[in-house]
C-alpha cells in the first residue's frame, strides 16, 4: 500500500511535536539546574541527614 503525503502528514506532525517536547524538556532542565547552581554559589547551604538511634 503506497502512502501519499496526505496520509503521512499526521505522522510527521506527531514526530515533530515529540521532538519539540523532548528538546524543550532538556533545555528547561538545563536552565533550572544552571539557576540552582548559581543560587547555591551565591548562598551555599550544606544539608546533611543524621540518623538518630
Amino acid at each position: 500500500m503506497a502512502h501519499t503525503f496526505g496520509q503521512r502528514a499526521p505522522e510527521v506532525y506527531k514526530r515533530a511535536f515529540w521532538i519539540v517536547v523532548v528538546i524543550t524538556g532538556i533545555v528547561s532542565s538545563a536552565f533550572v539546574i544552571n539557576n540552582s547552581f548559581k543560587a547555591w554559589e551565591e548562598t551555599p547551604v550544606i544539608t546533611s541527614v543524621a540518623q538518630h538511634a
